[in-house]
């Protein structure tokens, strides 16, 4: 069965004079349990609102939404708020990192989320070990402005995969980055999911970075098209 199951998805904004602007067009698709996938196309094709979508940070207008068998459209804002939490992971293209704690604690902020308070020794030993993971073991205790641009962007990696999520989802993770380190984060956001089992949908304006993915999905005036 499929972890991601959209069925003619469409949204639409209302623009500041009243005109109507259709962002998602009955987008259908189906992602399986541990694909990496990118979705690209031009700015204002309705790459971030798709993501968004599968986040739960947004409701299509019409559609049906199964994430990992449960119909999302029919989730109240308590139960989307829990999804987020338990089967979820946010990378962005800034880091939103909280520039008052460090590193380690940024990472253990999801964890305050969960509905069900995972054991305190244990998350915060899966924190160092991810950290370590990523070349951080000994910038635990830094601060986001102690931290370069790429330090500060694996330390958003780590905090997404901190809960154990199903999906991770990540919108021009690297558009902040020298190619030399979108490279070797892209990399590492794929080793990561591919070890613990993640699925990954990525939003990439990089046609390198999107062909080390297993497929791409190509948005063009908020349609999926081919090729």
């Amino acid at each position: 069965m499929a972890l991601i199951a959209l069925t003619d998805i469409s949204k639409t904004y209302r623009e500041p004079g009243g005109a109507a602007l259709d962002v998602l067009r009955g987008v259908s698709l189906e992602i399986e349990a541990g694909e990496a996938v990118a979705v690209v196309g031009p700015s204002g094709c309705g790459k971030s609102t798709l993501l968004n979508v599968l986040g739960t940070l947004d409701t299509p207008d019409s559609g049906r939404y199964v994430l990992d068998g449960e119909e999302v459209s029919e989730c109240g804002p308590e139960r989307l708020a829990a999804l987020r939490g338990e089967k979820i992971g946010f990378i962005f293209q800034l880091h939103h990192l909280m520039p008052q704690c460090t590193a380690l604690e940024n990472v253990l902020l999801p964890t305050l989320a969960l509905a069900r308070r995972p054991d305190p020794v244990r998350v915060r030993q899966r924190a160092v070990e991810l950290l370590e993971a990523v070349g951080l073991g000994g910038r635990a205790d830094g601060k986001p402005a102690e931290l370069s641009g790429g330090e500060r962007q694996r330390v958003a990696v780590v905090r997404a995969l901190i809960n154990e999520p199903r999906l991770i989802l990540a919108d021009e993770p690297t558009g902040a980055l020298d190619e030399r380190n979108a490279e070797a984060l892209t990399g590492l956001l794929l080793d990561l999911c591919r070890s613990s089992g993640a699925t990954l949908v990525m939003v990439t304006h990089h046609p390198a970075q999107a062909a080390r993915m297993d497929r791409t999905l190509r948005l063009h005036e908020g349609r999926l098209v081919q090729g």
